[in-house]
């Protein structure tokens, strides 16, 4: 009796939970000081004594962040709010003297995501924490399970590793279950049992007549499902008269990156996975490099990160700050239009360009009208809005001047 009690109150945490989650309540943990900040993670930066300096980053692919001058570009990813925060007091000193109060805050924790999708979960999507939970709560974060979820055959797509399959039915009837620890970046995926198909009751014999209608008709097909999951751009399930080709699978659901194609995982509803190259495939067009797709297949297309050495970063004012790849000297303003332009408030005269080596930091200031100036790898561009403190331009404008120790060895 206790141990049917036990599989109903979790099945009902895991179908019926909701929770209220409006983006400022966190349910499961609070930040620590020990929280270590990682790429993706969005901070607010706040310096008491000069407000002008306030400021939001997210942490790029390669670990840093822009600041508004005279702070600049910063390498954060593993460090705590403490460190930060000296950080940033450090870079101040060299410009304002006497006690600066810094706080950081981290708005959105997402170095710290698992992704829940498939037909067989209420609501999908990404959920960060500051501290991953249970199995459980994380089903329970995402609405529970549909009636017709099912779960006997759920998958976990680590980061990193193999699939794991998992059987909800036979963990909630254990003593001492084993439930999986999740890690950032892991995906759950949770597809819908297979339609049950009812034979019908055999037809009467009748005379067989052809008509023009059934004469030559093709037989159909089985309808062939494949998932698709990751970096592109549209997740989901994709429905196939026959086994599609995995690049047909990929003409659909489009990743959103070409260096995505290196790393594509392909998994079995069994749990067995291998690891696709398409670029070979691009290169070759040899058919025997790609698998053959079967109903169920989940096609997983993970993130690429991309270096410092090789992507520009953009914030502030444009329609979509963060970190693009480029591998040579690119014109501004291609690399403006990566990040879908300036927005409306704008100031395309005041467009602050920093380029960090290991002998010097130097920010220059450009006017979008100069068409032939060239952003290069590493660089990180701050559009600033039209309404600046003076403060703030006073300060960019000292770092400048004392921020250039050897500038004849490049040429900016």
């Amino acid at each position: 009796m206790q141990m049917r009690f036990r599989v109903i109150l979790a099945i009902v945490l895991i179908e019926t939970t909701l929770w209220v989650y409006d983006g400022n309540f966190r349910i499961f943990a609070a930040e620590g000081d020990e929280y270590t900040i990682g790429i993706e993670d969005v901070l607010s930066v706040s310096i008491l004594e000069q407000p002008d300096l306030n400021s939001t980053a997210t942490v790029g692919p390669d670990g840093t962040i822009v600041l508004k001058p005279p702070i600049g570009a910063l390498r954060v990813d593993g460090f705590t709010r403490a460190q930060l925060e000296a950080a940033v007091r450090e870079r101040l000193s060299r410009y304002i003297k006497g006690d600066l109060n810094v706080t950081v805050q981290v708005t959105q924790y997402n170095s710290r995501k698992v992704s829940i999708f498939g037909d067989g979960i209420r609501s999908p999507g990404s959920f960060s924490f500051a501290k991953i939970p249970s199995f459980l709560e994380i089903l329970a974060k995402a609405s529970g399970l549909t009636p017709n979820a099912d779960r006997a055959r759920i998958r976990i797509l680590p980061a990193d590793g193999p699939t794991q399959v998992i059987n909800l039915e036979q963990l909630l009837q254990e003593t001492r279950p084993s439930w999986p620890t999740l890690a950032p970046g892991d995906t759950i995926f949770i597809p819908a049992k297979p339609p049950v198909t009812q034979e019908s009751p055999p037809a009467l014999q009748q005379p067989a007549v052809e008509t023009p209608d059934t004469l030559g008709a093709p037989q159909k097909a089985g309808e062939v499902i494949i998932y698709v999951l990751g970096q592109v751009s549209q997740q989901g399930s994709f429905t196939f008269e026959t086994p599609p080709s995995l690049l047909s699978v990929l003409t659909q659901a489009i990743p959103t990156q070409p260096g995505l194609l290196k790393q594509i995982k392909v998994t079995r509803a069994n749990g067995t996975s291998l690891t696709v190259d398409m670029t070979k495939y691009i290169e070759t067009g040899d058919a025997a490099l790609l698998p053959r797709l079967q109903s169920g297949d989940l096609v997983y297309v993970p993130m690429a990160g991309i270096s410092r050495e090789q992507s520009v970063a953009l914030f502030g004012a444009v329609g979509l700050p963060g970190s693009y790849p480029i591998d040579q000297p690119t014109n501004l303003m291609d690399v403006l239009a990566k990040a879908g332009g300036l927005t409306a408030n704008a100031d395309s005269k005041k467009i602050q360009v920093t380029r960090e080596t290991p002998d010097f930091i130097q920010t220059k200031i450009v006017d979008l009208r100069d068409a032939s100036f060239e952003v290069w790898p590493g660089d990180r561009v701050l559009v600033p809005p039209q309404s600046q403190g003076v403060v703030q331009t006073a300060l960019g404008a000292l770092r400048d001047v004392l921020l250039i120790i050897r500038v004849s060895s490049v040429v900016f």
